[in-house]
């Protein structure tokens, strides 16, 4: 009984848990690439509102 067990579970059990942890481990990669590409997008935002205030003050204390 114990060896139809350990068949079962080589030739069934044990390539889906391979199978599902490589699709964990790619959806936690696309989180981690998405998360980079949200920061890298709102470092540019921030940037371009920098040089918009930027040249907003010296337009004010210019007059």
């Amino acid at each position: 009984m114990s060896g139809n067990v350990t068949d079962l579970f080589e030739r069934r059990v044990a390539p889906a848990v391979a199978d599902l942890a490589e699709v964990a481990m790619d959806a936690v990669y696309l989180g981690v690439g998405a998360g980079v590409l949200t920061f890298q997008k709102v470092q540019v935002q921030r940037r371009e509102l920098q040089g918009r205030l930027e040249q907003f003050g010296t337009q004010v204390f210019s007059r």
